[in-house]
């Protein structure tokens, strides 16, 4: 019980924080600082419920965690801040599905022109190559671009993964 809940408490300490920054000031590397955020929760709530503070007890529960339960805890915490990147990842930049859905919603009983919906996806595609450039994913060299070290690995996983799930259309 001690893990769910202070588990828990950790994430939406860490998304309250996320939440408070954000409204300042969207920062420039977004991925970096989320992942600063939750990992930084992680490391001061864990640093505060190590400290054996007998005399404290929330909803029953004293503060104490042990090892076993710090790492069970670290591992759930970890397994919610994961699952929420992706969901920040898809929310925010969006996939391509979301954006065509989107445009033609946004046009309602009228439609969306063929031509209207190629010059969204266009712009689309600059603004997904921004966040790559910005990502340092990829990197433009005299109107080329290239594949950083970050860019082949993370290009090397998606291929192994599409090959372990034996998917047919390849990537890249």
């Amino acid at each position: 019980m001690k893990v769910l809940f202070y588990g828990l408490t950790l994430f939406c300490l860490a998304f309250f924080v996320h939440l408070a920054v954000w409204r300042y000031c969207i920062p420039n590397n977004r991925k970096k600082m989320l992942i600063q955020i939750f990992i930084g929760t992680l490391a001061i709530g864990i640093l505060a419920l190590w400290e054996k503070i007998h005399f404290i007890t929330i909803f029953g529960l004293d503060s104490y965690v042990n090892l076993p339960e710090m790492i069970h805890l670290s591992l759930f915490f970890l397994s919610l801040t994961i699952t929420y990147f992706v969901i920040y990842n898809a929310m925010v930049i969006g996939s391509v599905t979301n954006t065509i859905i989107t445009c033609i919603m946004d046009t309602g009983l009228n439609g969306l022109d063929k031509h209207a919906l190629e010059q969204r996806m266009r712009d689309e595609l600059l603004l997904r190559i921004k966040c790559l450039i910005n990502d340092k994913i990829i990197y433009d060299n005299s109107g080329r671009y290239f594949l950083t070290s970050k860019g082949i690995l993370y290009l090397r996983i998606v291929r192994f993964y599409r090959k372990l799930m034996n998917y047919t259309d390849e990537i890249g």
